[in-house]
């Protein structure tokens, strides 16, 4: 049975574990007590006990949730200098929990978060097809009905009532300068969540033969366009240690090329990529 949304433990880069003794008896089952224990230990002052307080009583199942005093733990684990707390608190401001949402007061308390050593990325994905021509660039954008989404029916889930990311006018203008010409079409976007904001934009052409690795960005935006069997990067973005794969079609499934997302967490996300022409 789990008891939280998200895995336990310390194993979120950067996260601390959850103190053993109330890790033990929330394992049990018992949430009750495992928050009781983390309550007795953030009131004596303990730092890493007042965050995994906020964090069960915003997460743990089998307890009434209280995002308002999740909130009140954290900002004191956050005082302090745990940036996990601090980066919490940019969550809790960007989903709307515990107070109203906040995109301008998530940025600021995820910047609190990077300079007290915790830092991530909500990295946007865009995906382009790039068909060659001889006319100047040209782009067809996401549908209106992907960029005008319709709102969430629970309000828990409201901070997902967000635009499809796209291509913006100054990326548009780098690619023109590039030499790029044809047209461009929209094929899908992944807006990034939960951090201080970066994009890459991957534009293709054709099917891939083989695997590539991209490097992603950790803020600003990186542009790599399909040129043959290569992939050039545009843009000014300051790239981080983790990548992107971009996988060659299956058998099973050859007009659909995925990409895989390293996360900074140690995960990965997966998805399509583009979609071509279906037999």
């Amino acid at each position: 049975m789990l008891f939280l949304v998200i895995p336990l433990a310390a194993q979120f880069n950067g996260w601390p574990p959850m103190p053993r003794d109330a890790m033990q008896l929330l394992m049990k089952g018992d949430a009750e007590r495992s928050v009781a224990a983390l309550r007795e230990s953030a009131e004596a002052g303990d730092a890493i006990s007042m965050f995994w307080l906020g964090r069960s009583l915003e997460e743990v199942k089998g307890i009434p949730h209280d995002y308002t005093q999740a909130m009140r733990w954290y900002r004191k684990a956050a005082d302090t200098g745990l940036g996990v707390a601090a980066w919490s608190i940019g969550r809790l401001h960007e989903m709307g929990r515990g107070t109203s949402q906040d995109f301008t007061e998530a940025q600021r308390w995820y910047m609190k978060a990077a300079e007290l050593g915790f830092r991530r990325t909500a990295l946007t994905v865009i995906r382009i097809r790039w068909l060659p021509g001889p006319q100047d660039l040209e782009y067809e954008p996401a549908p209106d009905d992907l960029r005008n989404p319709r709102p969430q029916l629970s309000p828990d889930m409201a901070y997902l009532n967000r635009p499809t990311p796209e291509i913006n006018s100054a990326e548009l203008e780098i690619l023109r300068k590039s030499g790029l010409r044809g047209r461009l079409e929209w094929q899908g976007g992944d807006p990034g969540m939960f951090g201080l904001p970066a994009r890459v934009i991957l534009i293709a052409q054709r099917r891939v033969a083989a695997e590539v690795r991209l490097l992603v960005p950790q803020e600003g935006s990186v542009i790599y366009t399909q040129n043959r069997e290569t992939w050039e990067r545009l843009g000014s973005g300051r790239l981080a240690e983790r990548s992107l794969r971009i996988h060659p079609q299956s058998p099973e499934v050859p007009w659909i090329t995925s990409v895989t997302i390293e996360l900074e967490d140690g995960g990965t996300q997966g998805g399509a990529g583009w979609v071509w022409q279906h037999p």
